[in-house]
């Protein structure tokens, strides 16, 4: 016999919540974040959340599908989506995780992240149904579901993505959002229940919204030659500016940029300290009012150009890009935070008076967000969008 059980996730602008629910039989569901944005993008609106799925019973749990009913602002039914077991190679199949064993959480990533951008989705209604593993006394022939499935319903409410300041790429010149927060992107497929995240005591994806710039020539190219000297990148030592006035209220400069394909993170430190800071390299963390910082990492040696206290105005030059701390090759990593601790659930970037290149074609973009694969360049500011 299936039972439902209904929990019910509330969403606010200035203090968003996600309320835990427990099962009744042992199993419990959550949202993170706590609140879910609505990121308008090229043609679609993005939503990235998790869920985390916790089992407190003494039996191994495997989710059998996953479906969600959106609804408009007026209550009314527009679209839906799913996840089952159905066909050859099944659409559940391509979650990362699907069992989930006595005593565990998993982290369950948020399948349907993209709608069209004409849908409003105000409400989202996400059920997961689960189903205990057999015992050794299920009989062989026994159809799936006869173990009893259980189904947890969550509601979600996402707040349309807008900042209180305007914002300006952060990277001189045209340049390419190598990766961004899409679905696949690193900086979304931060694991909350990942044995290490929970053993540092990680409370958040930090990085959720996480955009990292290069720059790439007309073949797509991001470096020159063989590309084993940082210098070789096209983006290294490119200028970064500040994407908005603000005052300076964090800064490292002077940890070397690291050899391409390594990383150079003080691990000793950060087993000591659980700095988060430690893996951007040399930054800046600029607050610009109304709970809103930019966070810019991974700056080339020597080049950081501001103090703590300063004032910095839009556009001004305030460091180079590099390849310091927690960095492969070099980018600018660039981040909105709302906390000046980096353990907290960051805001989407919503950028003012850009262009997105399309090849030989482009548009003008007045206000919007950028995410893996853009190749997008600021309007100077005589020509950027009034008000903006």
């Amino acid at each position: 016999m299936r039972k439902t059980i209904s929990v019910a996730v509330f969403l606010a602008l200035a203090a968003g919540s996600a309320a835990g629910a427990d099962g009744g039989g042992g199993l419990s569901l959550r949202v993170a974040p706590a609140v879910v944005w609505a990121v308008p993008g090229d043609g679609v609106v993005s939503l990235s959340f998790d869920l985390l799925l916790r089992n407190d019973t003494e039996r191994a749990h495997e989710i059998r599908s996953l479906a969600m009913v959106v609804r408009d602002g007026s209550g009314a039914f527009v679209t839906s989506r799913e996840l089952n077991g159905l066909g050859m190679a099944p659409g559940i199949a391509t979650l990362a995780s699907t069992r989930v064993a006595p005593g565990e959480t998993i982290a369950v990533f948020n399948p349907f992240h993209q709608l069209p951008s004409a849908v409003e989705p105000a409400e989202l209604v996400l059920s997961l149904e689960v189903e205990p593993e057999p015992s050794p006394s299920t009989p062989a022939t026994a159809l799936p579901g006869a173990g009893g499935a259980v189904r947890l319903e969550t509601t979600v409410r996402p707040v349309p993505a807008r900042l209180a300041n305007a914002l300006r790429l952060p990277v001189a010149g045209k340049v390419l959002v190598w990766e961004g927060y899409d679905f696949y992107a690193h900086h979304r497929r931060f694991d909350l229940a990942h044995p290490f995240v929970v053993a540092y005591g990680i409370r958040h994806n930090f990085t959720r919204y996480g955009l990292d710039f290069m720059m790439a020539d007309a073949g797509g190219r991001r470096c020159r030659g063989a590309g084993t000297e940082p210098a070789e990148y096209l983006i290294f030592g490119a200028p970064v500016v500040a994407p908005a006035a603000g005052v300076v209220v964090d800064r490292i400069d002077g940890r070397p940029d690291s050899p391409i394909g390594q990383m150079t993170v003080d691990y000793e430190t950060y087993e000591r300290t659980r700095d988060l800071r430690l893996f951007g390299g040399n930054f800046i963390v600029i607050d610009h009012g109304g709970g809103e910082l930019s966070y810019l990492a991974h700056l080339q040696k020597g080049s950081v150009a501001v103090a703590v206290g300063d004032r910095v105005e839009v556009g001004q030059v305030i460091a180079r890009v590099g390849n310091s701390g927690d960095s492969l090759e070099p980018h600018l990593h660039y981040q909105v935070l709302s906390s000046r601790d980096l353990d907290s659930d960051p805001k989407p970037p919503i950028f003012r008076g850009f262009r997105r290149f399309y090849g030989t074609r482009s548009q003008v973009v007045d206000v919007g967000a950028v995410d893996t694969g853009d190749v997008v360049e600021s309007l100077e500011p005589e020509t950027a969008p009034a008000g903006s």
